[in-house]
């Protein structure tokens, strides 16, 4: 009675106040009528019985599930949960109802979902004969309203392990199901041109590619270079002028232009044909931060580094991306993250770091220990031996000094930079000139920054968030287009099994598309990219990737069901026999050492 009472006094009971009409839920049918009564003329009152739900208060995990469900059963008297519960369940008699509460209605639970309404429901006797002969026009209509769309009813992911199940790869029948809701994701990309337009909120309304809401710019200021072709002629056959090349460098190493050397990767690109374009990300020596994670850089600097391509060339170009080390992660963050979309990317080449990251023992070891002490307040270390720094950061370079590696070097800087990574090179494959540029003159600015997110990523062996969740590999539905992974023989940081995986994650996710993968004997991490004869044994296996590309120009492989078998057979890696245990002393050793250090390293920070 007391809630009539209050009901009455909402809706007004006098002529002033009254309503023409009164609709009871915020559904889909609720709440088209009233805006259609309201739009006519008609006063109408939308009464809901629930709260109004953003994006961030929906349940993430079993748990914040049930603490947003409420059970009533009439018949026993029982009832939990909240009131404004999202979802509500009653009982009563041989009845069970299940209601979303919200403004929305159902709409806020279902995802969209359209159902055509079985055949033998339909018939049953008690239905009004009217309803059967008007149901599939009035059907029809709504879908022609709603503008339904057809998805398919498995994720790539439960879809792969079905086929594992059933073994059927030849024959597979593809099923789906209608979304009342309408994305036309590459129409509305291909009409928005401008960064601020097409940040984070790009796949916004597609359920399948994720709504990362509340989608915004963080302000800080990167940089990118740009090489122009100045050859009239391509060796592309055809008018059609070659894409553009975005480059992604690793952790603070410069990989791509190498002023001290005859040849490096932009001048072959160049030599190709294509515009050449660096990103120079807020983890560059240039731009260093004190404070962001592999996922603000492929969530913000490359998404920036593309919309700022397209907008200069047009949005009917793609851009092919090659990325070594951290920046093969940071792509992967862009495109799987929702961030950047792949209707953008000609091609993929990555050198040592997918969406997968198995390093070798030592360096595994080695992320156990404490690089990023607590108590030091800048995380961005001077390198060079005569920087002036704080007596923390000379401690650290101290303790990196002794940590044991595959090799040793006379260069200060160099023992520094391998002792915190690991030898990121054979120094047999780097002239005098790279090895000394390299150190003195391009690394003088190491942000520790990114340490803590990277190793998260290391420990789980695969891309994860900044909080260690499992949120990038479980959309492989955002990576259709072609690869390319490449990875050293030497396994000095970073195992052949890396691209291993990541080729096979490809090919039973995409198997439409064409994915290559090369290991390239006698190189180890970054000399693949900065070695002496990287130009003869690397670099063409890019060149000739990015070529085919073109030529495809986004065409679906005929090959993609042979793909699909290749993926799912369980063979051994073959080149499993590189990613052995590299270093000069015995695992017992070295793991004595380790934990020698990481006293000496306790005891002298907690002295200061």
């Amino acid at each position: 009675m007391k809630m009539q009472e209050e009901l009455e006094g909402r809706l007004g009971d006098g002529e002033e106040d009254g309503y023409d009409a009164v609709v009871v839920g915020s559904g889909y049918g609720g709440s088209v009528a009233a805006c259609r009564m309201s739009i006519a003329g008609i006063k109408a009152c939308l009464i809901e019985k629930g709260r109004k739900w953003e994006a961030q208060d929906f349940p993430t995990d079993s748990l914040k599930i049930m603490s947003t469900t409420r059970m009533e059963s009439l018949d026993l008297g029982i009832r939990f949960g909240p009131k404004d519960a999202l979802f509500q369940v009653y009982e009563q008699n041989d009845s069970l109802v299940a209601v979303a509460c919200g403004l929305g209605g159902g709409s806020l639970v279902n995802a969209g979902v359209m159902l055509p309404t079985p055949v033998h429901a339909r018939r049953n006797p008690k239905w009004p004969k009217e309803w059967e002969r008007d149901w599939d026009d009035c059907e029809a209509s709504a879908v022609a309203m709603l503008r339904t769309q057809s998805v398919p009813v498995k994720f790539p992911a439960a879809k792969v392990l079905g086929e594992i199940a059933d073994g059927q790869i030849e024959i597979f029948l593809e099923t789906s199901v209608k979304l009342s809701m309408n994305f036309d994701l590459e129409e509305s990309m291909a009409n928005s041109m401008m960064p601020q337009k097409m940040d984070s909120r790009l796949a916004r309304g597609n359920c399948l590619a994720g709504c990362p809401y509340n989608a915004k710019k963080d302000g800080f200021i990167i940089s990118c270079r740009q090489w122009k072709c100045t050859q009239n002629s391509s060796k592309l056959e055809g008018p059609k002028q070659p894409y553009p090349v975005l480059l992604l460098n690793g952790y603070s190493t410069e990989s791509y232009w190498l002023p001290t050397e005859p040849n490096d990767l932009v001048r072959t690109l160049l030599e190709e044909g294509h515009e050449v374009w660096l990103l120079q990300p807020r983890l560059h020596p240039l731009n260093p931060s004190n404070n962001f994670t592999t996922e603000d850089i492929g969530g913000f600097d490359v998404p920036a580094a593309t919309y700022r391509i397209l907008e200069l060339h047009g949005k009917h170009v793609k851009i092919h991306v090659v990325a070594h080390c951290v920046g093969g992660l940071a792509i992967h963050v862009a495109l799987m993250g929702g961030h950047l979309s792949a209707t953008h990317i000609a091609s993929l080449s990555c050198t040592n770091s997918l969406m997968f990251f198995k390093l070798n023992p030592l360096s595994m070891f080695k992320m156990w220990l404490p690089l990023v002490p607590a108590r030091t307040q800048s995380l961005v270390r001077p390198l060079l031996e005569t920087s002036k720094s704080s007596l923390p950061h000379r401690l650290l370079k101290s303790i990196t000094r002794l940590i044991p590696r595959y090799e040793r070097c006379t260069c200060n800087e160099c023992e520094v930079f391998s002792g915190i990574f690991g030898n990121t090179f054979c120094h047999e494959n780097l002239s005098p000139s790279m090895h000394y540029w390299l150190n003195k003159e391009n690394v003088t600015k190491l942000s520790m920054a990114a340490f803590p997110h990277l190793r998260k990523i290391c420990n789980a062996g695969n891309i994860v968030d900044s909080e260690g969740n499992n949120s990038y590999l479980i959309h492989p539905e955002r990576m259709p287009l072609t690869t390319l992974y490449i990875s050293g023989g030497r396994s000095l940081l970073v195992t052949p099994k890396t691209p291993f995986l990541a080729n096979k994650y490809m090919k039973l996710h995409q198997p439409g598309f064409r994915h290559e993968r090369f290991v390239v004997e006698g190189f180890g991490h970054s000399d693949l990219l900065i070695g002496d004869e990287s130009y003869k044994k690397v670099f063409p296996h890019t060149a000739s990737h990015i070529r085919s590309a073109e030529r495809e120009n986004g065409a679906i492989s005929v090959g993609g069901r042979k793909y699909s078998k290749e993926a799912m057979d369980w063979e051994d890696d073959p080149y499993e026999e590189y990613g052995g245990f590299i270093t000069w002393f015995s695992p017992y050793v070295v793991i004595f050492l380790f934990l020698m250090l990481v006293a000496l390293c306790l005891s002298m920070f907690n002295v200061l």
